[in-house]
């Protein structure tokens, strides 16, 4: 963390897991696809570099908070990905798992094509469970740096 800035650096290796639900309606590669189903998507050895500006602000009881700015993230697809979908090909299990297939054996391409907005919304909903944590606990209850108050900005 630089205190100066007001910026928490995060450098993550990880492995990475996402679960949902998916709905394509479009191309990918060579499939063209008006479908729905479960997903997973696991990449292994990911590299996420995370920087969020934050600000200290004061709630309605006085008490002094973290909050987040902004944040900017780079990430890579890791160094394998593997993508589960169920009901890729409506109707005919087969050929949803030969797509599937297919589409894992080429899962960098895919994750080239389709990955940024799925790392952002990971990323969004990681930034905003941590903003609730932010929110239930203060500042004084994570840091042990007591700060003065032009420290503090307004909300």
């Amino acid at each position: 963390s630089r205190r100066e800035k007001r910026t928490f650096i995060f450098d993550i290796h990880c492995n990475f897991t996402i679960r949902g639900h998916y709905s394509i309606l479009g191309r990918i590669l060579l499939f063209s696809l008006d479908t729905e189903g479960s997903a997973k998507i696991k990449i292994w050895n990911q590299h996420i570099h995370l920087e969020v500006l934050e600000k200290v602000v004061k709630d309605e009881k006085g008490e002094g908070h973290y909050k987040i700015n902004s944040y900017k993230y780079k990430a890579d697809y890791g160094s394998d990905l593997k993508l589960n979908l169920t009901n890729l090909f409506r109707g005919s299990p087969a050929i949803s798992a030969n797509i599937l297939d297919v589409l894992n054996s080429n899962s960098q391409l895919v994750a080239a094509e389709f990955g940024g907005p799925i790392l952002d919304y990971a990323i969004d909903y990681a930034m905003n469970v941590t903003q609730r944590f932010f929110s239930t606990y203060t500042y004084d209850q994570i840091s042990k740096v007591p700060l003065t108050d032009d420290f503090f900005e307004d909300n």
